[in-house]
């Protein structure tokens, strides 16, 4: 059964190269305990629910998170700012607002877009920890093959082994450039457990001659499995959560 009491929800932002993922880490820097922190500074001691989790090095533009609301505040944009000022230059508050009763930050979710940033050109220091320096040479391969995980599908050789059920659809699969990056797009209403950064490290080397498309739709059919790696952390961004 739903609580019944306010919500505060929060969409954030932040730079996932500065901890050990979303949730919380005994004795190592997380999304949650920062977060945590800085609620309890300004009063906010409840459950904090989270959207979507994401892993270690894995960024976010617009996350969303609630937490219980014992008081009613005169002014959600003060409270912001009182807020990003403990949170502050690794997590920023871009928005709050009093969640509609019954409101759930995960279950409600009806879709969640990630997208996956690399860069074909040579590796640049500043930029090392927010894209993926990787050079492809048949970008247009990609671009054709990514289609292939749209629908439903049995991603049990795309998710951990620990995963139970690898059953799931993907709504919009697409690949672009942008600002001169090479862009892939994922939407849908979950995800498994690194289940995209598998499947973008399959489409790299498939763009590279290493992987055959007809060897993708064997391990996308879960007949056989011709990879197991995964892409980096830090070129995958969690871009929104639809409500």
């Amino acid at each position: 059964m739903r609580d019944s009491s306010k919500l505060l929800l929060a969409t954030i932002a932040y730079d996932g190269s500065a901890f050990y993922g979303s949730q919380s880490q005994p004795n190592r820097p997380s999304v949650l305990g920062s977060l945590r922190n800085a609620f309890a500074c300004c009063g906010l001691f409840g459950k904090i629910l989270c959207a979507s989790r994401t892993d270690k090095g894995v960024h976010a533009l617009r996350n969303v998170v609630s937490i219980p609301l014992p008081y009613a505040p005169k002014n959600l944009d003060v409270l912001r700012a009182q807020l990003n000022k403990h949170l502050l230059p690794h997590i920023a508050i871009v928005s709050l607002h009093i969640a509609p009763s019954g409101f759930h930050a995960r279950f409600d979710a009806k879709a969640r877009l990630y997208r996956y940033i690399i860069a074909p050109q040579k590796p640049n220091v500043f930029q090392s920890r927010y894209v993926h320096f990787h050079d492809v040479c048949d970008w247009e391969r990609i671009a054709r093959a990514i289609r292939i995980f749209e629908g439903i599908h049995d991603f049990r050789f795309f998710a951990k082994q620990s995963e139970k059920n690898t059953i799931c659809g993907m709504h919009k699969v697409r690949a672009f450039w942008w600002n001169q990056h090479f862009v892939l797009s994922f939407l849908a209403r979950g995800f498994l457990h690194s289940q995209i950064r598998f499947i973008v490290q399959a489409l790299l080397l498939h763009g590279s001659g290493r992987l055959e498309l007809a060897e993708l739709r064997e391990q996308l059919d879960a007949t056989k499995r011709h990879t197991c790696e995964l892409a980096p952390p830090n070129g995958l961004y969690l871009c929104r959560v639809y409500y």
